[in-house]
């Protein structure tokens, strides 16, 4: 069994959100867009620089997004993804969830017979994963 991770996911553990997907070290492997990187990193500075977060707390958000990382596969981004990303899925969403969407879709094909999990707690990205065909984890 192998998951898709987004970003939300690492960001809800960072953080200690209720309700955080958690033990994702039942997956044998886990996988995401080269785009998780640059969002959770993302998402920490801007705690910083609106001033939720010290220096000392970012440093250590960002030592937890970086050991997050270094279990993932990070994906990158190709032109066949970015043209799938560009189709219209069964939910608008929005692009960097369209290039998640199309990165897990493509992950999937390239290796069939491997059950996917796409977790995600992002509700819209989560919904239409699910109308793509993908086991979603992380979502009411």
């Amino acid at each position: 069994m192998i998951g898709y991770i987004d970003s939300s996911v690492i960001i809800a553990n960072i953080f200690s959100e209720s309700g955080a997907i958690s033990k994702l070290e039942a997956y044998g492997a886990l996988y995401s867009s080269r785009l998780l990187q640059t969002e959770c990193l993302r998402v920490l500075v801007g705690k910083f620089l609106n001033k939720k977060a010290s220096e000392e707390q970012f440093a250590r958000m960002k030592d937890g997004v970086l050991t997050a990382l270094s279990g993932i596969k990070l994906l990158q981004l190709d032109e066949p993804t970015l043209l799938l990303a560009e189709t219209p899925f069964s939910v608008n969403l929005a692009t960097l969830d369209s290039i998640h969407l199309a990165s897990a879709l493509r992950l999937k094909s390239a290796l069939p017979g491997e059950e996917l999990h796409f977790l995600t707690h992002d509700e819209r990205l989560g919904r239409a994963a699910q109308v793509m065909g993908l086991q979603v984890l992380g979502i009411s």
